[in-house]
C-alpha cells in the first residue's frame, strides 16, 4: 500500500511512503495530522526527515524562520508650468521633475478674449512627456499641473532574535500623522478701535461703523440710549471677521448688531465654537437676523461661506485642524 504525500495531512514532502513495510506499517494514525506522529524525526532510505510540524512537510534540511518588516511611505509630487502652442498645431510638454512618471495632467488654457474659449487636449507621448494640441485659430499659452503619487517601500532588517516591539514602533512612527490645531483667525492681527453709540469718530482711535479686522470696544456716551450696527455693509467671504466688546454698564442701553431686512443674511450663535451643528439662529423678527448684546461680553463674528451666514461665539474664534505626515 502506498500513499501520495500530496495528501496534505500526512506531510511527507514530495516522496511516496510505503505503509506496508517498516517503519511505516505500525499505525497510520501515528503519522496523520501532524506529519510524523510523536517522533522528532524518522529515517527512510538513509534520509532523515525532521518533524517540522508548522509547515506540514518532512525535510532533511533545517528550516529557518525570519520575519521581514517594511515601512511604506506615500509622497505627492507636483510640477507646475506653462507651454506655448501655435494655432492648429501641437507642442511637446516634457515633465522636468525626474521623479514624476506617468503623471496625472491638468491643462488650463489662458483666455485672451471674452468672446470665446480655447479648447486643448493631450496625448501621452512617453512616460514623461505629452503632446498638447491646439485646434483653435489662435496661438495660446497653456498652464499645466502634473502630479504623481509615489509609494516608497523601505525594508527594516530583522531576525528571529530582533526586538519586535522596537521594530513595530519604527513602523508606527513612519506612518504617524501629526495633527496640529490652530485658530482659524489670528486675533492678534485685529486693530484695537473704539466705537460709540452716536457713531462719532473724534480721532484715529475710533471707527464709525463695524469694520472687518477690528477689535471694537463700545463706549457708552449717555444712558438710556440705543445703537444698531449693521452687518450688511461688510464684505462677505471666508476672510471676513471682527470682534466686538461691551462694557459692564450697558444697563438700559440696547445695543444690536444685525443684518438689515433687505439682505436677509442669517446670523447664528454657536454653543460650541468648533461645532457648526450647535448653531442657533438669532432672529429679531420681521425677516431680520442679529443679536442684542449683553454687558461685559466679547463677541467674535466671522462669515461662514458654506451657509452664507454670519457666525457668533462669545468664547473665541474657531479652530482649524491641519494634518501632516
Amino acid at each position: 500500500m502506498t500513499i501520495d504525500s500530496r495528501f496534505h495531512d500526512l506531510g511527507f514532502g514530495s516522496k511516496e511512503v510505503d505503509l506496508t513495510s517498516t517503519p511505516n506499517n505500525t499505525n497510520l494514525l501515528s503519522y496523520s495530522n501532524n506529519g510524523f506522529g510523536n517522533l522528532e524525526n524518522i529515517t527512510l532510505n538513509n534520509t532523515i526527515y525532521k518533524n517540522t510540524r508548522e509547515f506540514n512537510f518532512g525535510s532533511d534540511v533545517k528550516v529557518s524562520i525570519q520575519q521581514e518588516y517594511n515601512s511604506v511611505k506615500y509622497e505627492e509630487i507636483t510640477e507646475k508650468g506653462s507651454i506655448k502652442i501655435k494655432k492648429n498645431n501641437f507642442s511637446i510638454l516634457n515633465i522636468k521633475n525626474n521623479l514624476i512618471k506617468n503623471a496625472n495632467l491638468i491643462l488650463m488654457p489662458r483666455k485672451f478674449s471674452l468672446k470665446r474659449d480655447i479648447s486643448v487636449y493631450f496625448e501621452k507621448n512617453t512616460n514623461r512627456s505629452f503632446k498638447i494640441f491646439n485646434n483653435s485659430n489662435k496661438d495660446t499659452i497653456v498652464d499645466y499641473i502634473a502630479t504623481r503619487s509615489n509609494r516608497k517601500l523601505t525594508n527594516i532588517n530583522s531576525t528571529t532574535n530582533a526586538n519586535t516591539t522596537k521594530l513595530n514602533n519604527k513602523i508606527d512612527l513612519s506612518l504617524q500623522i501629526t495633527q496640529t490645531i490652530i485658530a482659524l483667525y489670528d486675533e492678534s492681527t485685529l486693530l484695537d478701535k473704539k466705537i460709540d453709540t452716536l457713531n462719532n469718530v473724534p480721532d484715529d482711535s475710533y471707527v464709525q461703523n463695524l469694520t472687518l479686522g477690528v477689535n471694537h470696544t463700545l463706549q457708552i456716551l449717555n444712558s438710556n440710549s440705543s445703537a444698531i450696527y449693521l452687518l450688511d455693509s461688510l464684505n462677505k467671504d471666508e476672510n471676513s471677521y471682527f470682534k466686538f466688546n461691551t462694557p459692564d454698564n450697558l444697563q438700559n442701553n440696547t445695543i444690536t448688531i444685525k443684518e438689515s431686512n433687505i439682505t436677509q443674511v442669517k446670523v447664528y450663535k454657536l454653543n460650541n465654537t468648533d461645532d457648526i451643528s450647535t448653531r442657533v439662529l438669532q432672529s429679531l423678527g420681521n425677516n431680520e437676523y442679529g443679536i442684542v448684546l449683553e454687558s461685559s461680553t466679547s463677541y467674535y463674528f466671522w462669515y461662514y461661506p458654506i451657509l452664507s451666514s454670519w457666525m457668533i461665539s462669545t468664547d473665541r474664534f474657531p479652530n482649524q485642524t491641519i494634518y501632516s505626515w
